[in-house]
């Protein structure tokens, strides 16, 4: 439990406030809209501000972060931290990064549905990194 409180020492509502309040600023994030690709873009970058600046330098060689393609415009956005003992079991953690309304080019910010699932999985990120977190098996932080 010790190895733990530094982790939970790290956690913040703010970083999370925030990057809500610009996630669900996109007039929509439905998964073919042009501002879903943009939020995803957003989100992309956010996750690589989030690992140059948190991320010690020895941990940085074990982070990847990459996407996955679709044919529509939105990509899924896969973070992978490399175990250390058992890299080839994975745990996944992840949210949908997308939002629709009942007809789907329509407002749909989805701050519930599912921002803040994406934001609460970023901010987790975050707090891993910044303490250094380095798993014995490999985790994987999906953002679809």
């Amino acid at each position: 439990m010790e190895s733990v409180r530094p982790i939970l020492a790290t956690l913040s509502s703010d970083g999370p406030k925030e990057h809500l309040t610009h996630f669900s600023s996109f007039r929509t994030r439905y998964y073919r809209s042009t501002t879903g690709r943009e939020s995803q873009l957003w989100l992309l970058s956010k996750i690589q501000e989030i690992t140059s600046k948190y991320a010690p330098k020895s941990l940085q060689d074990f982070i990847t972060t990459t996407e996955f393609p679709h044919l529509w415009g939105q990509h899924t956005i896969i973070t992978r931290i490399n175990g250390t003992t058992k890299p080839d079991e994975i745990v996944v953690i992840g949210a949908h990064q997308d939002s629709t309304n009942m007809w789907p080019f329509s407002p749909a910010p989805g701050a519930d549905d599912d921002g803040s699932g994406t934001v609460t999985i970023l901010e987790a990120y975050r707090a891993l990194i910044a303490a250094g977190f380095h798993p014995e098996r490999t985790v994987e932080f999906h953002w679809y």
